[in-house]
C-alpha cells in the first residue's frame, strides 16, 4: 500500500510541475527554455522531497500502523485541512496587514515572527490552531494518539515549509496517504484526527 501512496504522489507531483512550468512558460519571451528549466527545477525539488520523506518514513514513530484511529474519531482529510488552514491563514493576514501598516518594514520581520509562534505555539499548547478548532481536527502522535510535544510542532512547522515549498506536493500527499497525513505530519510524527461522535 506504501508504494501505491508514493506512485500517486509522484504523479501528482508530475502534474503539477508541468502545470507550472507551462504557467511559467506562457509569460515568457522564451517560452521553450523557460519551460525546461522550470520543469527541471520544480522535478528535482519534488523528486528531493519526495525521497526526503520516504527515508523520514521509515523512522520507527513514523511508520503507518493498519489499525485506524480510535472509535469516535477519524483522520482529518484534505479539503477539511484546507479550510482549517484557510481560516488561519485570513486571521494571520489582518494581523500581519495590521503589523505592516504600523511598522513598515519592521513589521514584515514581527509578522514572519507571528507565524511561527502561531502554528508552533497553538500546536506545541492545545494539538491545533484556531482554524483547526472550528473544524474539529487536531494534531497528536502518530504512534500512540497522544498529545504532541513541542519537539513535534517544531518538525510539523519545518515539516510544513518543506511541503509548501515543493509546489505544495507535501500537502496534497493528505489526499493520497492512507492515514491521510501530509509531509508535515510525515516529518512531525504526527497525524491530525477529528471527533466524528
Amino acid at each position: 500500500m506504501h508504494q501505491v501512496n508514493v506512485r500517486q504522489g509522484a504523479t501528482a507531483g508530475l502534474i503539477v510541475s508541468v502545470v507550472m512550468a507551462a504557467a511559467a512558460a506562457g509569460s515568457s519571451t522564451a517560452p521553450l527554455q523557460t519551460f525546461g528549466l522550470t520543469l527541471a527545477v520544480t522535478l528535482t525539488a519534488t523528486v528531493g522531497a519526495i525521497a526526503f520523506v520516504l527515508a523520514v518514513s521509515r523512522r520507527p514513530d513514523a511508520r503507518q500502523t493498519v489499525a485506524g484511529p480510535a472509535p469516535g474519531v477519524a483522520f482529518g482529510g484534505f479539503w477539511i485541512r484546507a479550510v482549517a488552514y484557510l481560516i488561519d491563514i485570513a486571521l494571520l493576514a489582518i494581523i500581519d496587514g495590521a503589523l505592516i501598516w504600523a511598522l513598515g518594514a519592521a513589521g514584515q520581520a514581527i509578522a514572519g515572527i507571528v507565524l511561527i509562534a502561531y502554528f508552533v505555539g497553538l500546536w506545541g499548547i492545545a494539538g491545533r490552531t484556531i482554524g483547526m478548532m472550528l473544524c474539529g481536527l487536531r494534531v497528536v502522535r502518530n504512534a500512540d494518539g497522544g498529545k504532541i510535544t513541542w519537539g513535534h510542532a517544531t518538525l510539523r512547522f519545518v515539516g510544513l515549509c518543506v511541503a509548501f515549498a515543493c509546489v505544495y506536493i507535501g500537502v496534497i500527499w493528505v489526499a493520497f496517504d492512507a492515514r491521510k497525513r501530509g509531509w508535515q505530519d510525515v516529518i512531525g510524527g504526527t497525524a491530525v484526527i477529528r471527533d466524528i461522535g
